[in-house]
């Protein structure tokens, strides 16, 4: 997924604006970028689970048995949701920057914007989705009662209130006309 979103963010604009003798295609080059970043990640993946004997091709066309998939479906039902409503989110997004600026530049700009957010995004989904497994077993060993863990998980809350704070502080004070350079008095 890096590998497929640093490609997105490298052949973004290139499609969008041209590059020697690739045409300018705008929103279309968006698309065709990131089609093309995911279809290389695709194959990539595959001949991955192939190589190491994980999947056959056989398994892999073959419908997975009803007791297998249940309960797939129910642990990752809030992860698919909350997919669903970021997708909504984006292209929401998107039609409104495409009504502001018909030919397209904003629309290209805020595509690349999202897929370095994306980037972020996928960052933040590993180290959380490691803390959700490590956090848990290290507040459950015996050998230091759980204390290191507990201020992990306290650092990384005060962590990510200061990041929010300073975030809201920045937009504000863009509402309101300051600068970086000029203190928030």
């Amino acid at each position: 997924t890096l590998v497929s979103q640093v490609l997105n963010v490298a052949l973004d604009p290139v499609f969008i604006f041209g590059a020697g003798f690739i045409q300018a295609k705008g929103l279309a080059g968006a698309a065709l970028a990131t089609a093309f970043a995911e279809i290389l990640s695709c194959v990539a993946y595959i001949t991955i689970l192939l190589r190491r004997g994980l999947v056959s091709v056989q398994s892999m066309v073959r419908p997975p048995k009803w007791e297998a998939l249940r309960p797939l479906l129910t642990g990752g039902f809030a992860v698919q949701l909350r997919s669903v409503a970021i997708n909504l989110t984006f292209l929401a997004v998107t039609s409104a920057t495409l009504a502001m600026d018909p030919s397209g530049e904003a629309a290209a700009a805020h595509t690349i914007s999202t897929q370095l957010w994306q980037l972020g995004g996928v960052v933040l989904l590993a180290l959380s989705s490691c803390a959700s497994i490590l956090v848990p077993q290290r507040m459950h060993r015996k050998e230091d009662g759980g204390k290191r863990a507990g201020a992990l998980f306290t650092d990384g809350i005060r962590s990510q209130a200061e990041a929010t704070q300073v975030r809201h502080t920045r937009a504000y004070g863009r509402r309101q006309g300051l600068h970086a350079s000029r203190p928030y008095a």
